[in-house]
This record gives C-alpha cells, structure tokens and sequence, in this order.
C-alpha cells in the first residue's frame, strides 16, 4: 500500500513541471484582439492622446515587439518599452455596486422619513403617542433598503464597463 502511495505522489511530481512549463508558454494573442498598453510618459511623443496609456488592435505580435492599429494608422512598440499590456476581456455590469448603493441610499431615505415630522412622525414614540414600535420602523426601513437594492441592480446594470485582463510580455 505505501508503495502505490508513493509511486502515486512520484508520477505527480513528474508530471508537475511538465504542466507548470505549459501553463507559462500561452499562445499570443490573435490579430485584431482590443488590447491596452501602458508605457513610459516619455514615449508620449508616440501617444496620440497624450497619456501614457492606449487602447487600439493587435496588427502584429513579434518576438521583440507589438504592432497596433489605431483608427488611421499602426504603430509599432517594442515590448521593453511597455509596463503593462492588457487584452479586453469583454464587458462588465456594477449590479453588485449600484445593489449596495441602492440599500444605503433607500434605507437611509426610509429612516429619514419614517423619523422626521417632529410631534407627527411616525416613529418618533417621545412625542407621538401613536407612533409605531421600534421594530416596525427597524423593518421598514429594511424594507425601503430593500426597494433601493432592486433599483439599483436594475440600473447598475445599465451602467458596463470594459474588463481588461494583465498579459505577460514574454514568449
């Protein structure tokens, strides 16, 4: 049985370097792929916007450098030149964020009313006699956190931006 296990945990510790080696060899990216480049400041004289970040099409992977193809015209950067090199990775929705927004903002605005009105609100049990126990109030302005989150997912959804992803430069 301790032989089995072993050769087992051997034939693994072979094979290991053989998958880590295929891991780090990943084909280039194909022509045409939205890529992002982040250089140096003082290569700006190569920026067509005057930052130190440009996005356009992958023309040409070579060994030593990238072409890429904006609107009007190709430029060629050496991939020493780069510090970052990213690929689009399609879209990205804020549900998650307008959610958590939408909660704050809604159960604030409930608490805001339920409490307000002085002598006649509805939660306000020092001078209003007739006012709701504080559960009530606690669970309502849950409820309008909640409202708030739906709304919020909904148009957290509208808003999407773009994912990049980080790609080594090397081979």
């Amino acid at each position: 049985m301790n032989r089995l296990l072993i050769a087992l945990i051997g034939l693994g510790m072979i094979n290991a370097p053989a998958r880590l080696v295929a891991q780090d060899s990943a084909p280039p990216p194909a022509p045409g792929t939205l890529i992002r480049l982040t250089f140096p400041c003082e290569l700006l004289a190569i920026s067509r916007t005057g930052s130190c970040r440009e996005v356009g099409k992958l023309a040409r992977w070579e060994p030593d450098s990238l072409t890429v193809a904006w609107a009007e015209s190709t430029t060629t950067f050496r991939k020493l030149d780069l510090s970052r090199f990213e690929i689009r990775e399609g879209k990205r929705s804020h549900r998650a964020l307008g959610a958590g927004i939408g909660f704050v903002v809604g159960a604030g605005i409930t608490y805001l009313v339920l409490h307000s009105g002085g002598s006649t609100g509805p939660c306000n049990q020092d001078d209003n006699q007739d006012a709701m126990s504080s559960e009530e109030c606690w669970g309502l302005t849950a409820l309008g956190g909640a409202a708030g989150a739906g709304l919020g997912f909904v148009v957290g959804g509208i808003f999407q931006s773009d994912r990049w992803k980080t790609v080594p430069l090397s081979d």
